[in-house]
């Protein structure tokens, strides 16, 4: 795909042109920019490198939508509406929002119009949905897992569980973008999650846990020691995973090595380890 891409700005000799990604993932911009500077280095072609790095733009994107995956049943009932079946449906949230990193080429549509956020800097928007809506979603997916849930909807409408994501929220990775300035509207997330219309299965958030973990929660985790809180609520999450895992500590030291050092993190994990073996997941719940 990279490939095609240098072929195609190779082709395009003027200048003015922006590669927008529309991906979730972190960073995006700045990750197309160096595929493409490897590529015209690697292929041979270090002047091209030097070209598209000056004449390209490629700001990045932060996308908030929750999409499910989508199921036969998705499928049956959009082939009702229309008439015949689209195989590639998607279902998602009325929510959306679209950010994007304000460096364009040569000017810009005007996108702002439809309801684009355009922002000089991209990094608190990037923190607030990796913490805020993946945070929430994956510490909700492995307690949820453990307690015997299957989507996002049934765990968050469950008393239990509705307070300890507010308690996650509003004390520790809300509390670690305070330094964005950025509001945290938590009544509104929760309601988010919990729409009863969205059927976002646990098991697909679930997938790659190890990967999404240290953005979503282990950063907030030691972001909030460093600045004398303790994340209690984070390393109930991060035991849930270890459990409905099998997994030990040393693969979210693997990720975050500077957590191993910290007497803090390490005594409330395995407090939160020694909860869950002892009690089920809503006794723990109740407890904190």
């Amino acid at each position: 795909m990279i490939g095609q891409l240098v072929r195609g700005l190779k082709a395009r000799e003027h200048s003015g042109l922006t590669v927008v990604s529309c991906d979730n993932l972190p960073d995006n911009g700045r990750l197309v920019a160096g595929l493409l500077r490897d590529f015209c280095v690697l292929s041979g072609q270090p002047e091209l490198a030097e070209r598209i790095a000056g004449q390209v733009r490629c700001p990045s994107t932060v996308v908030d939508q929750i999409v499910p995956a989508t199921t036969e049943q998705d499928i049956a009932k959009v082939a009702s509406r229309l008439g015949f079946i689209d195989r590639a449906a998607v279902v998602g949230e009325t929510y959306r929002q679209w950010v994007i990193e304000d460096d364009f080429a040569a000017g810009r549509p005007a996108w702002d119009k439809a309801g684009v956020r355009l922002v000089a800097d991209i990094a608190p928007h990037q923190a607030a949905k990796l913490r805020l809506v993946n945070g929430t979603h994956t510490a909700l997916t492995y307690l949820g897992l453990l307690a015997g849930c299957t989507s996002t909807s049934e765990v968050a409408t469950r008393p239990e569980f509705a307070r300890y994501a507010e308690r996650l929220i509003r004390e520790e990775t809300g509390a670690s973008l305070a330094r964005f300035g950025i509001p945290v509207d938590i009544e509104a997330l929760l309601t988010r999650l919990a729409n009863p219309r969205i059927t976002h299965r646990l098991t697909q958030i679930a997938t790659d846990g190890a990967r999404k973990l240290p953005q979503r929660l282990l950063d907030p985790a030691a972001e909030l020691i460093e600045s004398g809180v303790e994340p209690r609520m984070i390393c109930l999450a991060l035991a849930g995973f270890l459990r409905h895992e099998g997994e030990t500590p040393d693969c979210l030291f693997a990720a975050r090595p500077a957590l191993r050092e910290s007497r803090v993190f390490g005594e409330l994990l395995a407090d939160a380890i020694h909860r869950l073996d002892r009690n089920d997941v809503l006794t723990t719940l109740r407890g904190i």
